[in-house]
């Protein structure tokens, strides 16, 4: 059937039905190929594209199985530890994805963002099962030459799992400092070993500006407190900064209401609601456009690391 049909067209065909989600057929034309002549070159593409095809069907194992059939005839490429490497992480087993990575990145050095992130993510499991000296030793030997927020964030859980809370704050600032859009994930980190007062409050605002999340931690603490009036300045900013935060307005509007300003918060409701038309998502990937409430430091649709920010505005 595909005798006449050079090999790379044909290829090309399977991939092309694999985006399109058509495996079965993808699948039949890779198969075809393998009862072919062919030369290394047609054997690498066929290996990797079965692969692709088995990955994205379901078929973890034999996905498995053509890559390592590749890594067998072509030790040389480091495509094949990579998608090894990303099958692995996929799939939670985090040591041996780690394995592959350090692989391909030292066939080409382009994998190497992938090993350091997945190394990050193992770090920070360790650390989550108390195995803080293993997560440590990672962090030490990593080879990072560009400062990253995911870095950050499991160094200040490690100080705060081993008792070093002014350390994990130090470093969760930061972190903080290196990328705003992550801030509500850091001060989740913090809370989660100790309280955020509201001297923290004032002077992670000093540090960082009037960012969303410290903002609306701190007008809280300011009304816990009794203190109506700051909780209002910082309402006004929040407002004027953040204009599709439902919370937000509903808190300035609460607060305006109990200051007797009932025509104000009238007026206010009827802006909302218009702005409310245009609402976004809480996070948004900025290389592929996925929205989400979720945060997670690997976008769940492009997969690509760190690129979740905050989506605020138009």
């Amino acid at each position: 059937m595909f005798d006449d049909i050079p090999v790379g067209a044909l290829v090309a065909l399977a991939t092309f039905l694999r985006e399109k989600g058509e495996y079965q057929r993808s699948l039949k034309i890779l198969e075809t190929l393998k009862k072919k002549p062919l030369s290394g070159e047609e054997k690498k593409l066929l290996y990797l594209n079965l692969a692709l095809v088995y990955k994205k069907a379901g078929f973890l194992d034999r996905a498995e199985d053509s890559l390592l059939k590749g890594i067998r005839e072509f030790p040389a490429e480091g495509i094949f530890y990579y998608e090894l490497g990303l099958l692995y992480r996929d799939a939670g087993k985090l040591e041996e994805a780690v394995e592959f990575f350090e692989k391909a990145s030292q066939l080409k050095r382009e994998y190497k963002e992938e090993l350091i992130y997945t190394k990050l993510y193992l770090a920070d499991t360790y650390a989550e099962m108390g195995r803080t000296d293993k997560a440590l030793r990672i962090l030490r030997k990593l080879d990072i030459t560009v400062p990253i927020p995911l870095f950050y964030f499991v160094l200040s859980k490690l100080y705060y799992f081993i008792g070093e809370n002014n350390k994990g704050f130090e470093k969760a600032l930061q972190g903080m400092k290196l990328s705003k859009e992550h801030v509500s994930v850091f001060l989740e980190l913090i809370e989660r070993f100790e309280p955020l007062t509201l001297e923290k409050l004032e002077f992670l605002k000093k540090e960082l500006g009037l960012v969303l999340p410290v903002g609306k931690l701190l007008y809280k603490k300011y009304i816990e407190t009794g203190n109506g009036e700051s909780a209002l300045k910082i309402l006004e900013e929040l407002v004027e900064k953040y204009p599709y935060e439902p919370e937000v307005m509903e808190d300035y509007l609460k607060i305006l209401w109990d200051f007797g300003r009932r025509k104000l918060v009238a007026e206010k409701i009827g802006e909302f609601l218009e702005r409310l038309k245009k609402a976004k998502k809480k996070y948004r990937c900025c290389l592929c456009g996925f929205e989400t409430n979720t945060f997670d430091w690997m976008c769940p649709k492009c997969r690509k690391w760190e690129s979740l920010g905050t989506a605020y505005g138009d």
